[in-house]
Parts: structure tokens; sequence; C-alpha cells
């Protein structure tokens, strides 16, 4: 759900890290409408935003944030099987219980099967998530933002969002290794394989979106074919 930290009709720095909430467009969707290519790194850190404000239903839609399901005895990871190669994420269910609670239980659900990677900056980062493929997609409800800890390094794994609180299934996996974003985005956990697979999809062509100005929509569908959720001691 992460649409562009912008609103579309601003340009400049100054605009997009003062207006990084959405009012119906993306951050990020506003950084590049000009010259079609990745914002810069003080400029992409308002990408990662909803394109809406409301959380329009997706295939399937459930009416409230899943109940905890993950136990603080174990360590919990993601196999992602994409069209492109697998990925495999470490998840910080220590540091972020509800924001991984809430992906595992997605990904159990079967919610991210064939679900497209629909934003892609190379540089940036690359995000999934929306049942919908256009950005505006989520599970049917919002929760809670929990406290980032860390930088937004190269492979972090991040929720998208449209404001304080509004996560729902859209998150990100950062492609550049100095992305400048502030601390407004979760982080739940970190790729610990597979980064060829993120550089292999961040390299695909990428055309104007028809919901926004950024140049940011793939020319060809890359998909989480599925995601499987490894549980360890």
């Amino acid at each position: 759900m992460l649409t562009g930290l912008d609103e579309e009709g601003k340009l400049g720095k100054s605009n997009i890290i003062k207006d990084i909430r959405e009012k119906g467009q993306s951050v990020a969707n506003v950084a590049n409408k000009d010259k079609g290519t990745p914002a810069s790194a003080e400029s992409q850190s308002e990408s990662f935003s909803e394109q809406q404000v409301a959380v329009p239903a997706g295939p399937r839609s459930y009416s409230a944030p899943p109940s905890m399901i993950i136990s603080p005895d174990l360590s919990y990871s993601a196999y992602l099987k994409t069209s492109k190669g697998d990925i495999t994420i470490d998840l910080f269910s220590s540091e972020t219980p509800v924001t991984v609670n809430n992906f595992v239980f997605l990904s159990k659900e079967g919610f991210y099967n064939g679900v497209k990677f629909h934003r892609v900056i190379k540089d940036f980062m690359i995000q999934t998530g929306d049942p919908k493929g256009d950005g505006t997609g989520g599970p049917g409800y919002r929760f809670a933002d929990e406290v980032v800890s860390r930088a937004y390094n190269r492979g972090t794994v991040a929720m998208a969002n449209s404001g304080p609180n509004t996560n729902g299934s859209q998150f990100f996996i950062v492609h550049g290794s100095d992305v400048g974003l502030p601390p407004a985005y979760t982080i739940f956990g970190q790729v610990s394989k597979g980064m060829e697979i993120i550089d292999a999809i961040a390299e695909v062509p990428v055309e104007r979106s028809r919901f926004s100005r950024e140049t940011s929509s793939p020319q060809q569908d890359i998909v989480v074919e599925y995601i499987e959720i490894i549980e360890g001691s």
C-alpha cells in the first residue's frame, strides 16, 4: 500500500519532504513525473505511501486486523516464490510483532498469491502487496505503526502507508543503499537471500502509471506466486 509519499502536482525536494502524507496521490509519483527516472534519495524518502486514503477491499477482505498467531518463543522467516526467482526474508518478530503477525497471517491465508510488484523504482525500492495491482488496494483494515529502530538499508523490508497508523498489506523492499527515508515506515524484515532477484526486478522496464504521473509501472507482470512462512526455535 505504499503509493508515493508525495502528492501529485507538487515538485521539488522540499515539497516532497513536506507533503509525505497522501491526499489521493503518492509522493514518489510526483518526484519522478518530469524525468521518468528514480527520484533522488532525498526526494524518494517521500515515496512509500498508499495511493488512496480509503481502503478498497481486494479479492479477499477482512473486517479487522488479525489476532496474534505468532509465538514470542519462535523466530520467523518468509520464502517468497516470485516469477523472477526466490527471495528469503528474515522477519523481525521481536521488534515489530504486530507487523510481522499481520504479514504471517496474510501469507498463510494466501492473500499475496498472484499479487504483482506494481511499483518499481531502480536504486530506490520495489513494492507489492496490493491485490488490485495498482497501489490502491488492501486487506480491508488498517493497523498501527511500530517503532522504527533501524535504517532503510539495501534489502530492508517495510510497510507502505498513507500516513501514520495506516498499514495494511502493501510492503516494499529497498533496492538502493542510501535512500534517505524518514522513520515513517515500519521495518519488519531484511532480505537474507535473493538480493540478485531484487536487482533483476529493479531492472525491469517501467512506464508511466495510469494512476499517477510517476514512471514506475512495470511493463511486464512480475508476481509473487506464493509466500511460505518458516518457523524456527
